[in-house]
């Protein structure tokens, strides 16, 4: 069987593409999987080193300001729908997945038209553009969120199935964890990150407060994004506090590995690893989200005492520092809180992806 699955932009989008890749080699290891994604997105460097045939289309957002990219974007969606077309000529999948970004668009859109199964992996509690345009024509749209169901007209194709998270979240071991990152495991650990792009405002909440956390016996795994990597790691690397400071983390899963906490933005990727995890957090939802999704996708662990809330507005007046030194010196809260996150999770979220692939190959 082949399979091609679109997507990516963001680790948001190409994570739970892997974790249903993953799912399929491990149930049907003769399957033939082809990742579609973008020409300059971090799919580009990742897949193939997940061991995965990758190729890539030429696409680009649509933007509502008036601005080069706009004026150029009906030229890559046409580039786009001809490069998909002829992937899926020469490739010749039994089922197309699309887990959202623009670059799942021309795939998914022009598998429908030739007659090709065809399934969304929506992550977000407030659909993605590119799943509401084309949900309307998939087989399947597969749902992280049950109140997700009210955006769409159509509704008998709706699952809700949970947002499926690679299976070595959640496994590692803590002193080998820490040993990836050359930390003491007996130490508190803290994990801040701002998605796989990092966050600006995250990272000057930590730059000012970071001098609050010297003394405390904790240790920080600061993923900064290219944008504030060089500053923070010349202003604050080896400055009173061990920070294991990158630009960008491969390793997840040592990473969430290794620590009791996590601050960070409330992508629904993000947030379905850490309940996976069973790790407390501290949500910071990016506060141009589309419907303000960020926050929603995070109300849930906030509801079930798994996780606080931070708002991007609160954020220059201390408050985050404040909240996370609250955690860090209340062992007994933050170990309920851990076990209130991995109540949350959705392990069973890529098995039943891939049991949906496996019905709609054999409907083919």
């Amino acid at each position: 069987m082949r399979v091609l699955i679109a997507g990516g932009g963001t680790g948001g989008h190409l994570f739970p593409a892997l974790a249903i890749a993953d799912e399929l080699r491990q149930q049907m290891p003769e399957t033939e999987i082809l990742f579609l994604g973008g020409d300059r997105g971090l799919e580009r460097q990742i897949v193939p080193k997940e061991a995965f045939a990758f190729a890539s289309v030429p696409v680009r957002g649509w933007t509502r300001r008036i601005c080069w990219q706009t004026v150029t974007f009906p030229w890559f969606l046409l580039l786009g729908l001809w490069r998909s077309f002829a992937i899926l000529r020469r490739f010749r999948p039994k089922v197309v997945v699309g887990t959202g970004g623009y670059v799942s668009g021309p795939a998914v859109y022009l598998a429908s038209l030739m007659g090709i199964p065809t399934l969304i992996q929506e992550q977000n509690s407030f659909p993605g553009a590119t799943t509401r345009i084309l949900a309307s024509r998939v087989d399947q749209v597969h749902l992280s969120f049950p109140q997700s169901r009210k955006y769409f007209r159509r509704k008998d194709h709706l699952k809700v199935s949970g947002n499926p998270v690679r299976k070595t979240m959640g496994q590692a071991d803590r002193e080998l964890a820490a040993e990836v990152f050359t930390l003491d495991p007996e130490l508190r650990t803290v994990l801040v990150m701002g998605g796989s792009q990092g966050a600006h405002s995250i990272n000057m909440a930590v730059a000012q407060g970071f001098d609050r956390l010297v003394g405390e016996d904790v240790q920080l795994i600061w993923q900064t994004g290219k944008r504030d990597f060089e500053q923070m790691n010349r202003q604050f690397g080896g400055r009173g506090l061990k920070a294991v400071i990158l630009d960008f983390i491969q390793d997840m899963s040592s990473a969430y590995g290794a620590v009791d906490l996590v601050v960070c933005r409330a992508g629904a990727t993000t947030v379905a690893e850490i309940a996976g995890c069973g790790l407390p957090a501290i949500f910071v939802p990016y506060p141009f989200a589309a419907a303000d999704h960020q926050r929603m996708n995070a109300q849930a662990l906030v509801k079930a005492g798994a996780a606080k809330m931070v708002l991007n507005g609160e954020l220059k007046d201390g408050k985050l520092i404040s909240v996370l030194l609250g955690l860090l010196r209340d062992g007994p809260r933050l170990k309920e809180m851990a076990r209130k996150s991995k109540l949350m999770s959705r392990p069973e979220a890529a098995t039943t992806v891939v049991r949906a692939i496996r019905e709609l190959a054999r409907s083919n």
